[in-house]
């Protein structure tokens, strides 16, 4: 049989918009001639608005040449386009030119319809080499960022041990490497959130993603929320990619180097051996270093204070995280034999820490939630 492919356009739409997240198709088709006449039931409008519902029409362009599904499909308008509600005129989009730059965004029309059937005109015009639309009418329900932000931290929170490994791997990667698509010529990494400038809370990043840099997850949402070009939304800060919520993942290995980093640190560095390097009141470069654990008590003979998880957790008496001039944070270990269970010991103990700042996390979301 011919190899063939079918791109599911009830699916790619499902994914559209996240703070709209699909319920129900009411009519979906493609435009293959100038007019359409449809009537839409809305006998549920009030149950609708009662249960935060919206109906949206959403328009995509296909590409023929493209069914794999791999490139983002966006919000497109035809060159023309005009809505009529029960006889009013909703919306009119004129054709894009130099000086009238089109931000094709859904419609939003719960407002105008009402109860019971309701009669909708479309016109439209086509470009010159004709492309293919695709018109649906979808009943939405409005998704809170909080929801969204809460989903996340819950089911997409990568373990401690592979999100270290995967540091490590990208740091390994030559800089010339053709299959890098997105990699950073420096090894810095900033501490403060590209969209906030602020400290990053909750260090998130495409799954897909091929740099080390994170950005905060609450702030990716909020702009991202508050950005009017439609498909313009959900872009890596970084490499751009686009990155829906199912795309996010929540790095717990920056996770935990922030719990680690005083917070008057804007950036550390790393380097392929697993250091990682910063720099503390103008002082000199203090190291979190990787370290074989048979070195352990000549370094605490001379003076070192050796900050694992487990110890650290029992003398914070409070007090906020601040490193020593002689000051060494493991961060992996280097044995070949015993390492490997302290190693998995020690990253249970970062681990179950993480999860217990992402469950406080979500409790904050939900005492805000009832403010």
């Amino acid at each position: 049989m011919q190899d063939y492919k079918i791109l599911c356009v009830a699916c790619r739409l499902k994914d559209m918009d996240p703070f709209y997240p699909l319920k129900q198709i009411l009519w979906m088709k493609s435009l293959n001639a100038n007019s359409e006449k449809i009537m839409i039931n809305a006998n549920d409008i009030k149950s609708w608005k009662n249960e935060n519902k919206e109906v949206i029409i959403f328009c995509i362009h296909i590409d023929k040449t493209d069914l794999s599904g791999t490139i983002s499909v966006k919000q497109e308008w035809p060159k023309t386009f005009t809505l009529k509600v029960n006889g009013n005129v909703i919306e009119k989009i004129s054709e894009p030119t130099w000086e009238h730059k089109r931000r094709d965004s859904p419609l939003k029309i719960t407002h105008v319809l009402h109860a019971g059937n309701n009669n909708i005109d479309i016109n439209i015009t086509n470009y010159e080499v004709p492309k293919l639309f695709v018109l649906a009418f979808l009943l939405c329900k409005i998704e809170t960022e909080q929801n969204i932000i809460e989903n996340i931290i819950l089911n997409s929170s990568l373990n401690f041990k592979e999100a270290k490994n995967r540091i490590i791997h990208i740091l390994s990667i030559k800089h010339d490497d053709d299959e890098v698509m997105c990699m950073e010529i420096n090894r810095k990494i900033s501490l403060n959130c590209p969209f906030s400038l602020d400290r990053i809370l909750i260090p998130c990043r495409g799954i897909k993603c091929s740099h080390i840099q994170c950005f905060d997850l609450k702030s990716f949402i909020d702009i991202t929320k508050k950005t009017k070009a439609f498909n313009n939304r959900w872009k890596c800060p970084v490499c751009s990619f686009f990155l829906r919520p199912k795309h996010l993942v929540i790095d717990t290995f920056i996770t935990y180097i922030l719990s680690q980093v005083p917070k008057d640190i804007k950036e550390v560095e790393l380097n392929k051996t697993g250091e990682i390097i910063f720099n503390h009141n103008n002082s000199e470069s203090k190291i979190l270093k990787s370290i074989d654990d048979t070195d352990l008590p000549n370094l605490q003979k001379m003076g070192f204070e050796i900050k694992t998880e487990q110890n650290n957790n029992g003398n914070n008496d409070g007090k906020e995280n601040n490193i020593n001039t002689n000051e060494i944070i493991i961060l992996d270990s280097d044995s070949e034999t015993d390492a490997e269970n302290n190693e998995n010991t020690n990253d249970n103990v970062i681990a179950n820490a993480i999860e217990k700042t992402n469950h406080d996390i979500v409790q904050g979301i939900h005492a805000y939630r009832s403010t």
